[in-house]
């Protein structure tokens, strides 16, 4: 099991790597340590565990570093430099323009130590799905413009009622699907994965309101 005892030994494995300079091995096992802390309850091998608990970190580094505390913030700079350009340079055998590359070396060894600063400690992570800004829209105005615009785009007169009732059947539906779809979304991948969803409704929201607005203004412009 990853107990104490097992972290500490990958940790004191990883302190040898970056005082001999093995960049690769050092890397590499400091994600991995990273992703076996952040595994929540047994199976720390299994690959489904590790994956989700990747997300976790993912999750905390989309979130803005004013959001977070210091430890939180410090952790999700030390997963990003990691995980953006660390392991990228590594892994691609040093392919990569790197402008600075002692003053990369210099980083690889700050951050890779100050990981020990988390060793027999529980990662931050719980705290990032909530310590988070909240945005406030005026999306909550399209129900009320659209059920004053029924009358006018009711076929008939008498068919006003079962209009509104249409109405309410399809946002109810869009309030029932769209919360539970997005939070899967971001879990997934931040909400950097959820963009193409809220970036699709809007932008229905925006065509069906320019031709509604045309429409009215055939239908009441003598």
């Amino acid at each position: 099991p990853f107990d104490a005892a097992e972290e500490a030994r990958q940790f004191a494995l990883l302190r040898r790597y970056v005082d001999r300079q093995q960049w690769g091995p050092a890397v590499c096992l400091a994600r991995e340590w990273l992703i076996s802390k952040a595994v929540v309850g047994e199976g720390w091998l299994e690959r489904k565990a590790r994956t989700q608990a990747e997300r976790r970190l993912n999750q905390l580094a989309s979130v803005g570093a004013g959001d977070l505390d210091a430890p939180s913030s410090e952790l999700r700079r030390a997963y990003l430099l990691l995980r953006d350009s660390l392991r990228n340079y590594v892994m691609h055998a040093g392919m990569r323009p790197v402008d600075g590359l002692a003053d990369l070396h210099d980083k690889a060894k700050d951050t890779l130590l100050s990981l020990g600063a988390w060793v027999g400690r529980p990662l931050p992570l719980d705290r990032a799905a909530t310590d988070a800004r909240c945005l406030i829209s005026p999306i909550g105005l399209s129900p009320g413009a659209l059920f004053t615009a029924i009358p006018v785009h009711s076929p008939r007169p008498e068919l006003v009622g079962a209009s509104t009732g249409l109405l309410m059947q399809g946002s109810n539906i869009g309030s029932l699907l769209g919360p539970p779809i997005t939070g899967v979304l971001v879990m997934d991948g931040g909400w950097s994965n959820a963009v193409w969803l809220t970036s699709a409704a809007l932008g229905c929201v925006a065509v069906g309101g320019l031709f509604l607005h045309g429409r009215e203004r055939r239908r009441l412009v003598p």
